[in-house]
């Protein structure tokens, strides 16, 4: 047997759900021992324990150019049970696959795919491709069960699908891309809906018509100048009819709108209501083409009490630059509710503009636009950096400061501090929080802490990373003090190919050595208690799950099959520090 087709040991460490075997005198099978070349021992043991149990877990078969084309969960049911602290199978974790086939096209595209599944159907798709390996057809989808078959044109765009509540629909495109048809109904049964829309050679809209089977619902029709500027517009809805009538002067500037709707009398759809709803605004320039004024008037015979009128003025300053926008209206029925509504505008030396209304809120912004600051309704307020990223924001009630935070970035655009502070219904101080966030020169967190103190409660997390010349994380430790002074750090030591060689933390250590391929050949684990899942006042220990992965090898190299499986101490309610040694033997095929 070649080295490279012999059985590789690939160990991960993990907290896992409380999950065991419901047969705990169940030994590693004779003939796996076998094939993994595994010998096993237990020393430093200060509580009594006896052989640990494996289970197989799940199997993965990839092809020659690393895909996979099958999968299957090996564990015989639904899930690993859990037990309780009395040993007592309690619930269950369950796996939601439990075979999954794949095949591929030539070309490396994934064509089909069947998984099956605990309690369920099973999902079976596919997909076809075109000479040119574009997607033209699929059926099923993997990630979404709705799906039953879609099909695509050339530019990868959905042409038809069918779902599988008996939903479908219909896509048609014009060249340059706009949908020009829509259809869908809700089953074979039903009647089709359908929605087409028409385009001039500048992209504008011409027409679109909605229809439920062979009624219409809708419509919309456009006419434009030849500037592209709207002239006319008929809009016609299942209860009302809207029309549009815009004018222009000699340099293609809006002078006038006018619209006018009337609804229908009844559900039939036949005769219109007598009142209309009229709004009309007209546009005043100056010599410089620059709006000077809109007027604007409301009529709605159905409700007049709405009725009324508003004059906008803009004023501009000697540089061109608009500086105040004033809005007086009134209702003609009520004319005493007359109102004024004021924008004034400011530009400063930095480049930024904005304004202030007469509500107290206050806009600014940067000169591509972006925001610099934004009140809403006297209450928040937001202030923006260059980036458009929030670098401050506070929170007002009835005039008191009630919350405000603080953001600030380092050079990889992440956030490096955050800072919030609250505030009572007095305004005084009640709380704050801060988080800290520290990155190398390769972007990498080195710091961590975060601060909160609400009331008498004070709460601090601090972390610290450390990595290696290469990149490789080799120390890691959290420190809680408000909780019980607790510390946890552990460190990681690796070779030359990047491989964990070792690895500790303050419950357990585990030693790794790896063969020219860099998979493990010897695995060393010792843990400081036994582990397991029980109750002890009032808190809850899980025991530690370790993993290990057995691999065949085609003959370029890349993995064939993998198998896990997983081992434990089935003596898990007894404490005590445990050692366990792995490790493959040579062949002498190798």
């Amino acid at each position: 047997m070649e080295k490279n087709q012999l059985a590789g040991i690939l160990l991960c460490l993990t907290v896992f759900s409380p999950c065991f075997s419901q047969n705990s005198n169940e030994v590693f099978p004779k003939r796996i021992q076998e094939q993994l070349q595994l010998k096993k021992r237990e020393i430093d043991t200060e509580a009594k324990t006896t052989d640990v149990v494996f289970r197989q877990m799940e199997r993965y078969v990839f092809d020659e150019y690393g895909r996979e084309i099958f999968y299957e969960d090996l564990s015989s049911r639904d899930g690993f049970p859990v037990f309780d602290e009395r040993n007592r199978n309690s619930i269950t974790f369950r796996i939601n696959d439990k075979s999954r086939t794949s095949t591929y096209d030539k070309m490396g595209n994934k064509t089909s795919s069947l998984i099956e599944r605990y309690g369920k159907d099973p999902i079976q798709w596919q997909r076809d491709y075109d000479k040119n390996n574009k997607l033209i057809h699929s059926k099923g989808h993997p990630d979404d069960e709705r799906l039953s078959e879609v099909w695509y044109d050339s530019e990868g765009r959905i042409t038809h699908a069918i779902y599988s509540d008996g939903n479908e629909e219909w896509f048609a495109f014009d060249k340059e891309g706009r949908i020009i048809s829509e259809k869908n109904r809700t089953s074979k049964d039903s009647p089709i809906n359908e929605t087409k829309r028409k385009y001039d050679k500048n992209g504008n809209l011409l027409s679109e018509v909605v229809k439920y089977g062979s009624k219409v619902e809708s419509s919309i029709s456009n006419k434009y100048d030849k500037n592209g500027n709207l002239l006319y517009s008929i809009e016609k809805d299942y209860d009302s009819i809207k029309e549009v009538k815009c004018n222009y002067n000699k340099d293609g500037l809006i002078t006038s709108t006018s619209t006018e709707r009337r609804y229908y009398e009844d559900d039939t759809y036949k005769e219109l209501l007598p009142e209309t709803e009229r709004e009309s605004a007209e546009y005043f320039y100056d010599e410089k083409g620059r709006l000077i004024k809109k007027s604007e008037v409301f009529s709605y015979e159905e409700e007049p009490e709405d009725d009324g009128q508003m004059d906008t003025t803009y004023i501009y300053n000697e540089e061109g630059k608009l500086i105040k926008e004033v809005a007086t209206g009134f209702f003609t029925n009520t004319p005493e509710d007359n109102f004024t509504l004021e924008k004034n505008y400011y530009y400063k030396e930095n480049g930024n503009w904005g304004y202030t209304t007469s509500d107290g809120q206050i806009f600014e912004f940067y000169p591509d636009g972006k925001k610099a600051i934004e009140t809403e309704n006297k209450r928040n307020t937001y202030w923006y950096d260059t980036e458009g990223r929030e670098i401050h924001w506070q929170t007002k009630e009835d005039g008191i400061l009630r919350h405000e935070s603080f953001y600030a970035y380092d050079d990889f655009g992440e956030e490096s501090n955050v800072k919030g502070i609250d505030y009572d219904k007095e305004g005084n101080f009640f709380s704050d929080y801060e988080l800290t966030t520290e990155r190398d020169s390769e972007g990498r967190i080195i710091h961590y802490k975060a601060y909160e103190s609400r009331g008498s409660v004070l709460d601090n997390h601090e972390e610290w990373y450390e990595y290696d010349s290469h990149g490789n994380q080799i120390f890691y430790k959290q420190s809680r003090p408000t909780y019980d002074d607790y510390i946890f750090s552990c460190e990681y030591q690796y070779d030359e190919k990047g491989n964990v060689t070792f690895y500790k933390d303050s419950e357990k250590m585990k030693w790794v050595k790896y063969d020219e391929h860099s998979f493990p050949t010897y695995l060393k684990l010792k843990s400081y208690h036994a582990g397991g899942f029980f109750t002890y006042n009032d808190k809850a220990f899980y025991t530690e799950f370790f993993f290990i992965n057995k691999y065949s090898f085609h003959k370029n190299g890349r993995v064939k099959e993998c198998v896990r499986y997983y081992f434990e101490n089935p003596n898990y309610h007894q404490n005590g520090d445990y050692s366990l040694v792995l490790e493959r033997q040579p062949n002498a095929n190798e």
